[in-house]
């Protein structure tokens, strides 16, 4: 698996209406409610070669520094499996122009249509 990597969900999607980006793993993140990983099997990711993974598990790690005085931060680490499914850069491409049409991007349209990699688009989608 190769960081950055992309929620390609349709579910998570519709849900939150952003984009779920992983840098690293593990990560800080906010700590969500039950419903979240109530569908845990559904989430997908795509990484960087068009590969993709889905979430077997998932663990929350001690806090350090300034995060551990805040209690709906955590520190989490997923663990993944390879589904074997390749996704192409082309879909990948035309989902991310969907996304960042539907959420008003234009700054996020104009990288993907001219992005010819998936790093190019999955780079430019978030600060990493």
């Amino acid at each position: 698996m190769i960081f950055p990597i992309y929620d390609i969900t349709e579910y998570i999607w519709k849900k939150y209406r952003e984009p779920n980006i992983i840098f690293k793993n593990p990560y800080s993140c906010i700590k969500v409610g039950k419903d979240y990983w109530r569908n845990i099997d559904k989430y997908r990711f795509v990484d960087c070669n068009g590969d993709i993974y889905k979430i077997i598990d998932f663990k929350f790690y001690k806090k350090t520094g300034i995060c551990k005085y805040i209690p709906f931060i955590g520190n989490m680490y997923l663990y993944f499996a390879k589904t074997n499914e390749q996704y192409s850069f082309k879909e990948f491409q035309k989902l991310t122009i969907e996304r960042a049409i539907e959420s008003k991007n234009s700054t996020l349209e104009i990288v993907a249509k001219k992005a010819t990699t998936f790093s190019e688009i999955l780079l430019s989608n978030s600060k990493g």
